[in-house]
């Protein structure tokens, strides 16, 4: 099931918005590589950006969260946190059983999972906070 962005997603502000998009971009080449039989070349490199880029965008939402006192703070970072675990789980579950199907199967149902329940839920709080506050 692919993703398409869409304002529902948006939470308002532009930067946390744009890395949203290369998210759901990200998530929906790796779709088509598994549609077009090339998911498993494509997982090492699909955990290799996950691992950076999920850390440099929870990175700069946390920024913002610190800089506008954000009272969700706390329970914010410890979703951020839970990726961050899923992720080096399947780091390790790659490194240890190779390109599996199961890893690739985890990888999609993780991405969508907290695409969609992260953005929709706990970031258009940090949005609504945001604008609320004139900070978007």
């Amino acid at each position: 099931m692919s993703l398409q962005w869409s304002e529902s997603l948006a939470t308002g502000f532009g930067k946390i918005d744009e890395q949203h998009k290369e998210l759901i971009n990200r998530y929906n080449d790796l779709l088509k590589a598994c549609k077009e039989g090339r998911g498993r070349r494509e997982i090492g490199e699909v955990l290799e950006f996950l691992g950076s880029y999920v850390v440099h965008h929870f990175s700069e939402e946390e920024q913002l969260m610190t800089k506008f006192a954000y009272p969700g703070i706390d329970q914010h970072v410890q979703q951020h946190k839970l990726l961050v675990e899923e992720v080096q789980k399947l780091q390790k579950d790659m490194s240890e059983n190779g390109p599996s199907v199961s890893v690739l199967i985890n990888i999609n149902t993780t991405l969508l999972n907290w695409l969609v329940a992260h953005i929709k839920d706990i970031d258009m709080q940090l949005g609504a906070f945001l604008q609320q506050h004139g900070k978007a």
